[in-house]
């Protein structure tokens, strides 16, 4: 019986990352909605940032954009300025989920949307920022 619960639950847990979205709302409207609160961010305020690996195959940080957090590509994490940090985050234990950051950087427009229903951003960030001072 336990091992059938077990089993019951992993299916779930795959299920529930590929299945479709719990929202109503239609795919074109919520992306418009999320281009909308990406225009009308203040490009010169830190952006938040977070790491909070899923248990899906989405990207591993989040960026706040108006009320929400959107998963959020950062290509340039692989760049060897950033080895450090990476090397860090990926150390945390999910116990300490979510890692919060704030960074100089962009978010760019274009929204894509995972399998699993969750919408992804790219973003580029240029610096670390700290207590309201840049990192470098």
């Amino acid at each position: 019986m336990v091992a059938r619960r077990s089993f019951v639950a992993l299916i779930l847990l795959f299920v529930g990352c590929g299945g479709q979205p719990a929202n109503r709302v239609p795919t074109h409207a919520a992306r418009a909605r999320i281009t909308t609160a990406i225009a009308t961010l203040d490009k010169t305020a830190p952006l938040r940032l977070r790491y909070n690996p899923a248990p899906c195959a989405c990207p591993l940080f989040e960026v706040r954009v108006g009320k929400r957090w959107l998963r959020a590509a950062w290509p340039g994490l692989r760049d060897e300025k950033w080895a450090g940090l990476a090397g860090k985050l990926a150390a945390t234990s999910a116990r300490q989920w979510p890692v919060e950051l704030r960074v100089q950087g962009q978010v760019d427009a274009e929204v894509l949307r995972t399998r699993a229903g969750s919408y992804v951003v790219t973003i580029d960030v240029s610096e670390l920022v700290a207590g309201g001072r840049l990192v470098q």
